[in-house]
């Protein structure tokens, strides 16, 4: 499983090369997709190295998401969309929360403004 993982994660010298060379539309100089899709140089000795930690970043990231939704289709793709969105919502609101001193704010994670009922003669001071 680990052989499987390298061999979709990285690339050696020859294979960089060789997909490098290929004509591509943008400027050369500022053609990073080889190392984005495939962060990992594999070099000779089995040895894998890192080429830049923010390719990988990237890829944990975003990557992982359309690495999923890619392989998906009709409604569980929907389903895969709506699922992250309400994951990143909460984890937003999760972050958001714990900058909120409890002692001197509220923190409403989906407030409905077209309801006058939320908004009070205390929190239109700060409008």
């Amino acid at each position: 499983m680990a052989d499987k993982f390298w061999e979709m994660e990285s690339c050696t010298i020859s294979e960089f090369a060789s997909i490098l060379s290929e004509q591509s539309e943008l400027v050369p100089h500022q053609d990073f997709t080889a190392f984005r899709m495939k962060p990992f140089l594999r070099l000779d000795t089995g040895t894998v190295i890192c080429v830049n930690p923010g390719f990988v970043q990237e890829k944990l990231e975003i990557g992982l998401f359309w690495t999923i939704v890619n392989n998906l289709q009709g409604q569980d793709r929907k389903i895969a969309f709506d699922t992250w969105g309400k994951l990143f919502e909460a984890y937003v609101n999760q972050i958001l929360e714990t900058a909120v001193n409890p002692a001197k704010e509220k923190y409403i994670p989906c407030p409905d403004f077209t309801k006058r009922s939320i908004i009070t003669r205390h929190s239109m001071e700060f409008f």
